[in-house]
C-alpha cells in the first residue's frame, strides 16, 4: 500500500485532501506503467545522453608560475581601500 503522505513529502509538495484522494486512485496506474516501459528492449538504441556530439573542453588545473609576491602586490594595486598591506573593504554582516 502506497502512503501518499510520505511521497508527497518525499517530492516537497503539498497536497489537498482531495489531490490526496486522486493520487491514491492513479499512484498504482503510473507505477504499473514504468514497469511496462521496464519491459522494452534498449538495446538498439543509441546512447543519447548527448545529441549534438559536443564536448566540454576544460583547461588544466595547474599553478601558474607567477611569483606569489607579485600577485599580491598587482591585488594591493588594484584594491580601492587599504589599511597598511590589508584590503579594506565594507561591512557585510549586520
Amino acid at each position: 500500500m502506497l502512503n501518499i503522505n510520505h511521497i508527497a513529502n518525499l517530492a516537497r509538495i503539498h497536497l489537498s485532501k482531495d489531490e490526496k484522494e486522486i493520487f491514491d486512485k492513479e499512484f498504482p496506474a503510473i507505477l504499473a506503467y514504468f514497469e511496462k516501459i521496464k519491459e522494452a528492449d534498449t538495446s538498439v538504441v543509441n546512447d543519447s545522453s548527448t545529441i549534438n556530439n559536443l564536448i566540454n573542453v576544460l583547461r588544466k588545473d595547474e599553478p601558474r608560475k607567477e611569483n606569489i609576491d607579485q600577485t599580491i602586490e598587482k591585488i594591493i594595486k588594484l584594491a580601492p581601500d587599504l589599511k597598511e598591506r590589508f584590503l579594506k573593504i565594507k561591512k557585510i554582516l549586520y
